[in-house]
């Protein structure tokens, strides 16, 4: 997935080290894949709750699910017939809401793409070459 490319090439851009770069890059990749996203909300609200958890999912924790690289190339994909995927990504729901909508994820995957490659620009362009 592009997506990941240009997370890598940006972390390598903005770290010093090869090594630093390997590991972050694989530690990006680590939160989206296993889903680490997805309990975000859920820390936030412990913490902000005085490190208690919260009786149900934060308000806002479904469309920041949505913000996943993976789970908007599975909501791109919500058109095509179930199983065409072989597997590999969740299913689209029967009724998405709009931040589940193939539109909004083609947004959410242009905005990663844009937003990691401005930042990798920028550092690079900052650093002392």
């Amino acid at each position: 997935m592009a997506v990941f490319v240009v997370l890598a090439v940006t972390i390598s851009a903005i770290t010093e080290t090869s090594t630093r770069a390997t590991v972050a890059a694989f530690g990006m990749y680590v939160v989206f894949t296993f889903r680490i996203w997805e309990q975000l909300p859920l820390v936030v609200a412990y913490i902000v709750r005085g490190f208690r958890w919260p009786e149900s999912t934060p308000t806002g924790a479904a469309p920041f699910t949505a913000l996943n690289p993976i789970r908007a190339f599975s909501n791109v994909l919500g058109g095509l017939p179930v199983g065409a995927n072989g597997g590999m990504l969740p299913a689209p729901p029967a009724e998405p809401a709009f931040y589940e909508r193939p539109a909004f994820a083609v947004v959410v995957l242009l905005g990663w793409i844009a937003a990691t490659t401005a930042g990798g620009v920028y550092s690079f362009r900052a650093s002392d070459l």
